[in-house]
C-alpha cells in the first residue's frame, strides 16, 4: 500500500493523472504491485514475451509505470525488470483509455484556420491524456455558451476573463514555457476537483452548526462528540471526548489564530467523519480566539484524502479575506457555499 500510494501521488504530481479515480482498477493495480513486490523479494520475476510490443503500443503508459522503479528500489534495494513493468503498463494503459477523466476544454480563438490547426496539434501532442477538447469557437460564440460542465478555457486572447471557469491565455502560438504553465493550471484544477470531492464526502450541512453565543471548549467538544456518535462515526462518546480533551491540553491543534482541528490521539472511529462548529463569539484557547472548529473522527489507516484536507485547512487560515468570509456565514447553507468557493493554490 505504501509503494502504491507513493506511486499514485508521484504520477498525480507529474502528470495530473489520478490513478485512484477508478476504485476497481486501482484495486487490481494494488494487487499486482503486491505480488510483484513479493517476486522482487524472492528473486523471481515474470517474463513477458511481448514486452517490446507493449512498450511500442503504450509508450506513455510505460513511461508512467517506470515511475515505480525508484520507489521499489528505495524500499527493497532492488531494481524491477522491464518485463514486470510491462505487465503494470497494461493496467495503466487500460486506465488511460477507459477510466481517466479528462478536463472538458473549450478552445477560444478568432485566428485563421492554420493557427487553429497548429494550436490543436500542440494540445494533442502534449496534453491528450489530460484534456478533452469539446469545441473550438470564437469569443462571441463563447458568450452564448453554457459553461457549467466546462473545466478549462484555452485562448489566444489575453483579455478573456471568466468568473466560474479557469482561463489559460497565450498572447501568440504556444512556446515551450507554456507547457509548464498549462501543466501547472491543469494540476491546480485537478487538485481543486479532488478537494471538492473530499468536501462532498466528509462535510455536509447537517454536520455544520452555527452558534450565536459563546461556548466553552469542553462543552462544545462534548456536544460535537455526541453528534459523531449519533451519526455512527465513533463507538464511544465519553472515551473519544476525553481523549480529544487530553490531546488539546498537551498538543493543541490550532491552525492560525481562529481555527482548530481537534482529533483523538487514539482512534475511536468506526468510520471517518467530521463535525463543524462556527461560533459567532470566539472562545480563548492557548492564547487564540477560536471561532471555527473541525472535529475529526479518523479511522486508523493511511488516508491520502485527510492529508489533502489538512493542506486545504492550512491554506484557508493563511487567506485572510476568505477566512473572514467563512466566519461571516450566517447558517450552514452559507458556510458550505463559502467553503466551496475557496480554490486550493499550488
Amino acid at each position: 500500500m505504501l509503494v502504491f500510494d507513493e506511486f499514485c501521488n508521484e504520477v498525480f504530481d507529474k502528470y495530473s493523472i489520478n490513478l485512484k479515480e477508478s476504485e476497481a482498477l486501482s484495486s487490481k493495480m494494488l494487487l499486482h504491485i503486491e505480488f510483484m513486490n513479493r517476486r522482487v523479494i524472492g528473486g523471481y520475476e515474470l517474463k513477458n514475451p511481448i514486452v517490446d510490443d507493449v512498450k511500442t503500443k503504450f509508450p506513455f503508459a510505460f513511461e508512467i509505470s517506470m515511475m515505480i522503479v525508484p520507489i521499489l528500489f528505495k524500499y527493497k534495494r532492488v531494481y524491477v525488470t522491464e518485463d514486470e513493468i510491462s505487465y503494470l503498463t497494461v493496467y495503466v494503459a487500460q486506465f488511460l483509455e477507459n477510466e481517466n477523466v479528462k478536463l472538458k476544454t473549450i478552445v477560444v480563438t478568432s485566428q485563421r484556420h492554420s493557427v487553429k490547426q497548429l494550436l490543436t496539434q500542440w494540445l494533442e501532442t502534449y496534453f491528450k491524456n489530460q484534456i478533452a477538447i469539446v469545441d473550438i469557437i470564437n469569443k462571441e460564440a463563447l458568450k452564448k455558451m453554457n459553461l457549467t460542465s466546462i473545466d478549462l478555457v484555452i485562448t489566444l486572447d489575453s483579455f478573456l476573463i471568466l468568473k466560474d471557469v479557469e482561463v489559460f491565455s497565450m498572447d501568440k502560438l504556444p512556446e515551450i514555457k507554456d507547457i509548464e504553465r498549462l501543466n501547472s493550471m491543469i494540476h491546480m484544477i485537478r487538485m481543486n476537483k479532488r478537494v471538492s470531492k473530499i468536501l462532498d464526502c466528509y462535510i455536509q450541512k447537517e454536520h455544520v452548526k452555527v452558534y450565536p453565543d459563546t461556548k466553552e471548549l469542553p462543552e462544545l467538544l462534548q456536544e460535537m462528540s455526541q453528534k459523531l456518535h449519533e451519526s455512527g462515526f465513533i463507538s464511544d462518546t465519553k472515551g473519544f471526548y476525553e481523549d480529544v480533551l487530553l490531546r488539546e491540553k498537551n498538543y493543541p491543534t490550532n491552525l492560525g489564530s481562529q481555527m482548530m482541528v481537534p482529533h483523538a490521539l487514539f482512534t475511536f472511529a468506526i468510520k471517518t467523519g467530521i463535525e463543524v462548529a462556527l461560533l459567532k463569539k470566539p472562545f480563548e484557547h492557548h492564547g487564540n480566539q477560536v471561532q471555527l472548529v473541525f472535529l475529526l473522527a479518523l479511522e486508523k489507516k493511511r488516508n491520502d484524502e485527510m492529508n489533502l484536507l489538512f493542506q486545504f485547512f492550512n491554506q484557508i487560515v493563511s487567506h485572510k479575506k476568505y477566512m473572514h468570509e467563512l466566519l461571516q456565514s450566517e447558517d450552514s447553507d452559507a458556510f458550505i457555499k463559502n467553503l466551496y468557493s475557496f480554490k486550493l493554490l499550488e
